[in-house]
């Protein structure tokens, strides 16, 4: 629509790309999370326009900020990172349409496409990588329960963010 959705925290706005004002604003859903231990930084456009936003979640009882937080206080001293979630979000209100809990942290970007015609979700996890569908017409955030993959190998942590080649979704 021309204006600029921006989200931190648990947070988003719409902005008017001329004066930077901001025009909307809403508070997004945290699931299991601690709204002040939430980042809404991973935003992707589906085809149908809406927006699907992931959260990252810091580590309970952590105080360090960005991505810091999970490599120094979950990967380096264990402290539990809460399950991420999944949110669609109506790009003219800032309306959250539906909300997913996902099974478990996910602390990379996700990817949008297309997959036999429906809006497919991919998300690198902690331990899986997993696929979601996006319904616009039902305003519903469905899980692929036929697509679960566990990449990661013995002493590995969380899946990088999905890329696609062609009809394959690649992590490293």
């Amino acid at each position: 629509n021309g204006k600029i959705a921006f989200s931190w925290s648990n947070q988003i706005v719409l902005l008017d790309p001329d004066s930077g004002l901001i025009l909307k604003h809403n508070t997004l859903p945290s699931g299991d999370a601690p709204p002040m231990d939430t980042n809404f930084k991973h935003m992707t456009v589906a085809p149908d326009g809406t927006l699907i936003m992931k959260d990252q979640t810091r580590p309970k009882g952590c105080t360090l900020q960005g991505s810091m937080a999970i490599i120094k206080c979950a990967a380096e001293e264990g402290m539990k990172q809460p399950n991420s979630v999944l949110v669609a979000v109506n790009p003219d209100t800032l309306e959250v349409l539906d909300m997913f809990q996902l099974p478990e942290p996910a602390s990379s970007p996700h990817i949008v496409t297309m997959h036999d015609g429906k809006i497919a979700i991919y998300i690198g996890m902690n331990t899986s990588a997993r696929r979601y569908f996006w319904d616009p017409a039902a305003k519903k955030i469905s899980a692929d329960e036929s697509w679960v993959i566990y990449p990661m190998q013995k002493g590995q942590t969380t899946a990088t963010a999905p890329t696609m080649m062609g009809q394959w979704v690649a992590f490293q």
